[in-house]
């Protein structure tokens, strides 16, 4: 084969040798994931007449080939880029430049992904017209190929189409989005590890704040001890950054959002510790809200209230949980919760959104949010379920099972000490 701009990696096993990269063994309930996501892959095209999906977004190409920087959920090295082509008939095969073409070698990638060939060199620019000149050479000159027009510029779309005029392009964002929320048994072990580790650190950070009142030092713990366990910490601090402006800037419940985020994370007279918390793990992500009274002696005239402030956060939270069931679209969810909240009486803003190798995935759910109508909550998906009430961001993660959501997390009492809720 004789392309300008593409080199084919036809051996293999001197491919392997260069770098001294070990071949692992088959691992089976990998490959048989692998095999269901190709096979629903290509369901998803024949429902759309699509004759090949064209995989540029980078969580994309990671979630199907096994290989991102664990710690960043990006390609390695970040400047240099890898794609995925998936024919409906045929086999796949993938493009990367330099490093990547050498780690989506490695024997992480999905069964299914034999051919592999490198790019010259690492721009859109530099790897779309060697692209097309490849589908062109593999038949898919012609015909219907899905991309993902939500995340690409439209530059690059435009580009596309001036290299293959022949071929019509289509949206394919939802085909990933549907996929990725419906997490594999191995997905659901990692972000149980996930957050394993962030309640460790957690607590050691907790328990060092209860000691030493020192916030800034606490912070560095808990960074520390989530780094030894192989977690990276991350904090959302301002409402601002939260994306809380569609509430108004004068309105109460902008003044609440705001003083949520905006108070110190932990306040030395009344030594309660509040936050917004996030952690990648393997890539995975966590994210968690902590409100917590770090000195029971502060809080005793308010005991009474406290708990049953945590109580009404948990009906909320549970609410909103009972309301979304399996196949419900973005949109239905949505009028689910609406109508359980009038039902009810009870009125709280909240989000429920899908998480994974990013921390905001579809579905997505929430006052501010725009539900979409072609992805559905499906079992295996993982999310995020937040209230946000009374002055306090509560969130845990769920996993939706054949019998409902079940808590991955294990919610922390206000008071430290007391029973879990």
């Amino acid at each position: 084969m004789d392309i300008k701009g593409i080199v084919a990696l036809d051996d293999r096993e001197a491919i392997m040798a260069g770098p001294g990269l070990p071949v692992s063994r088959s691992d089976p309930a990998k490959d048989q994931w692998d095999d269901r996501v190709l096979a629903r892959l290509r369901q998803a095209m024949a429902d759309r007449d699509l004759d090949a999906l064209l995989v540029v977004r980078a969580e994309n190409v990671c979630w199907l080939t096994h290989w991102w920087d664990h710690g960043q959920m990006t390609l390695m090295p970040s400047e240099e880029n890898a794609w995925v082509v998936v024919p409906r008939e045929g086999e796949p095969f993938g493009l990367g430049t330099g490093a990547v073409s050498w780690g989506m070698e490695m024997p992480t990638r999905p069964n299914w992904l034999k051919q592999m060939y490198a790019f010259d060199m690492a721009s859109f620019d530099g790897e779309a017209q060697p692209t097309c000149r490849l589908l062109k050479h593999q038949g898919l000159g012609k015909g219907r190929i899905g991309i993902e027009v939500e995340w690409m510029p439209y530059q690059y779309v435009r580009l596309l189409q001036e290299q293959l005029p022949e071929v019509e392009f289509d949206g394919s964002d939802a085909i990933f989005y549907q996929l990725r929320s419906e997490k594999s048994a191995f997905e659901i072990e990692i972000i149980r590890k996930a957050v394993g580790v962030f309640n460790e650190s957690l607590e050691v950070a907790v328990e060092h704040l209860s000691r030493n009142r020192d916030i800034e030092r606490a912070m560095r713990v808990l960074s520390t001890e989530m780094a030894a366990r192989n977690g990276r910490a991350a904090i959302v601090p301002t409402c601002q950054q939260y994306g809380f402006g569609w509430l108004g800037e004068d309105s109460q419940d902008g003044r609440i959002a705001r003083d949520w985020f905006n108070a110190k994370t932990y306040d030395p007279e009344t030594e309660l510790f509040r936050g917004d918390f996030c952690m990648t793990y393997e890539g995975y992500w966590v994210d968690l809200s902590l409100y917590e009274w770090i000195n029971p002696d502060k809080a005793r005239s308010q005991r009474a209230q406290i708990h049953e402030q945590q109580q009404r956060l948990d009906e909320m939270q549970l609410l909103m949980n009972r309301a979304i069931r399996p196949g419900m679209t973005g949109v239905e969810a949505e009028r689910a919760i609406e109508q359980a909240q009038a039902d009810t009486g009870m009125d709280f803003h909240y989000w429920f959104h899908s998480i994974g190798l990013n921390i905001h995935e579809q579905p997505i759910v929430g006052r501010g949010e725009t539900a979409r109508s072609d992805v559905r909550y499906e079992v295996g998906v993982v999310a995020c379920t937040e209230v946000f009430a009374e002055g306090i961001l509560y969130e845990d993660m769920v996993h939706l099972t054949e019998n409902g959501w079940t808590y991955l997390t294990t919610r922390r009492p206000f008071i430290r000490g007391d029973a879990a809720p």
